[in-house]
């Protein structure tokens, strides 16, 4: 009897220590799953550290776009004055209205010598003239070539067509004025549409 309880002893302290030592194995286990976890955190804040470097990286990009878009602001300014910050009261010849690449309102000086109306294939170079509707200029008095000319516009009504036509003003054949305006295109060629001021020398 005493051997048979003595068993009964024997097999119940084996059945808690493999119960036991089970216990520690899976207590183990969920120990190793929880040194993983924090790896997983360490990257995530690492993903973070990233996220925030970035957001730093797109600011510095940011104010470097606007430094860009300030120095585009600055070229634009000298665009805006001509040519590296030329003045709009400057002169320029009918030479250089022609192949500088101008923009705004400009003077260009030259001598009146001729007359044209819808296309510079219509130019008139020799007096009695026809044609109010525009005059040409150029670098020299004498000039007959019509690449060598620009003209310029002259509205029905304004008091630039009653000034300056050679219909009506044929004094006005040969000499030199400053006229101020757009630089456009007007009858196929470079010239200037609606003048807006201009003087004689």
């Amino acid at each position: 009897m005493k051997k048979k309880v003595v068993k009964i002893m024997i097999f119940l302290a084996m059945i808690m220590s493999v119960t036991t030592s089970c216990e520690k194995g899976y207590y183990g286990e969920e120990e190793e799953n929880k040194t993983v976890t924090p790896t997983g955190n360490e990257d995530n804040g690492e993903k973070g550290d990233g996220d925030k470097k970035d957001e730093g990286d797109k600011d510095e990009d940011k104010g470097k776009e606007g430094e860009d878009k300030g120095d585009k602001d600055e070229d634009k300014g000298d665009d805006e004055n001509g040519n590296g910050g030329e003045e709009n009261d400057d002169r320029f010849t009918v030479n250089q209205f022609i192949t500088l690449d101008l923009t705004g309102q400009r003077w260009v000086t030259g001598y009146i010598v001729g007359a044209c109306t819808k296309s510079i294939n219509n130019a008139d170079f020799d007096p009695p003239f026809n044609y109010p509707q525009a005059i040409l200029l150029a670098d020299s008095p004498t000039e007959k070539y019509k690449e060598n000319v620009i003209s310029v516009g002259l509205p029905s009504g304004s008091s630039a067509r009653k000034q300056l036509n050679l219909v009506d003003n044929p004094q006005n054949y040969g000499r030199r004025i400053s006229i101020f305006g757009e630089r456009a295109t007007y009858l196929g060629i470079i010239g200037i549409k609606k003048p807006d001021g201009w003087e004689f020398d």
